[in-house]
């Protein structure tokens, strides 16, 4: 399964440590708990990343990263057994606890989860403490730039 993950430049070298999330949290995960953060494509991605930037703060220089997780080790995780409250604009409790049991119990290194800005397409969690994150291929950082029109 290939993913795609966009980070600023200067994060360039923890891009996989899972130590933004596990800091702050997120939608999938409580702070104190590690996770990564991709989507399936890099339109996607790049919408998932200006969720999260200001207007100023896109023009700094970004990277793109392509990723691929054999499919064997991705858990799927449909809307239909997400809780109610999956889509709430800020990230609600339940689905802080779902993404952090599974990253914690070790079920996989990679879960496949709707994208709350496009459900019909997917977002992947990475788990950077499963002893299978070794066989995630990670490509080489690619400059990655946002319309100013965005």
């Amino acid at each position: 399964m290939q993913a795609f993950r966009i980070v600023k430049k200067r994060h360039v070298l923890t891009a996989f440590s899972g130590e933004g999330a596990r800091a702050y949290g997120g939608r999938w995960n409580r702070p104190g708990v590690p996770m990564v953060y991709a989507a399936q494509t890099r339109a996607l991605a790049a919408l998932e990343a200006l969720a999260h930037y200001a207007g100023a703060e896109r023009r700094i220089p970004f990277v793109t990263f392509a990723i691929e997780v054999p499919d064997a080790l991705v858990m799927r995780l449909p809307a239909a057994k997400l809780p109610a409250d999956w889509r709430r604009e800020e990230p609600s409790p339940s689905t802080q606890d779902l993404g952090s049991a599974w990253q914690l119990r070790g079920d996989s290194v990679a879960m496949l989860v709707p994208s709350i800005l496009i459900p019909h397409e997917s977002c992947l969690l990475l788990n950077p403490d499963h002893p299978d994150a070794r066989k995630v291929m990670v490509g080489f950082p690619e400059p990655f730039q946002f319309d100013d029109r965005l």
